[in-house]
């Protein structure tokens, strides 16, 4: 069964991630979450996900995403998010996953210190584990059913 790049469900998912960016850029303030300089653009990064290293939904979760600066901010610099994105500075992801790791705790309501490892991207999934067991999804998403995934007739 192959999966519609258009249609309902689809446009939820579009408007659920939309939304979730919204959070994250708000949550800003303005200023990026790696350097914290202030600027108009700012990008919203993944922490965990787009390798397929922790699933959707919370890959895209605000909880599980940054707002960094770009090489659009800066005439001279990748910015924060080609940083993290390039490997070029693992201080950096590290840090912004363990705020991800705090953020994320705080929704499942445990301590997020017994998930702080050496490698921030275990205690994420610690963490995505625990709230699959739990059956708890991020904030204001809507699990999606079977039936989203069939296509309705045209006019409908």
């Amino acid at each position: 069964m192959s999966l519609s790049t258009t249609g309902p469900r689809v446009r939820r998912w579009g408007r659920w991630r939309r939304q979730e960016h919204a959070v994250v850029i708000e949550r800003a303030n303005g200023a990026c979450e790696g350097c914290g300089a202030h600027t108009d653009v700012l990008e919203v990064a993944h922490l965990a996900g787009r390798g397929n290293v922790i699933s959707e939904p919370w890959a895209s979760s605000s909880s599980l995403c940054a707002a960094l600066c770009c090489a659009r901010t800066w005439v001279c610099s990748i910015g924060c998010h080609g940083a993290i994105d390039q490997g070029k500075d693992d201080a950096l992801r590290d840090l912004l996953r363990q705020r991800s790791i705090t953020r994320m705790a705080k929704c499942l309501d445990v301590e997020p210190g017994a998930y702080m490892f050496p490698n921030p991207l275990d205690g994420i999934r610690g963490l995505v584990r625990l709230a699959d067991e739990r059956g708890v999804t991020p904030p204001g998403y809507v699990r999606l059913d079977s039936t989203d995934y069939q296509e309705q007739p045209h006019g409908h």
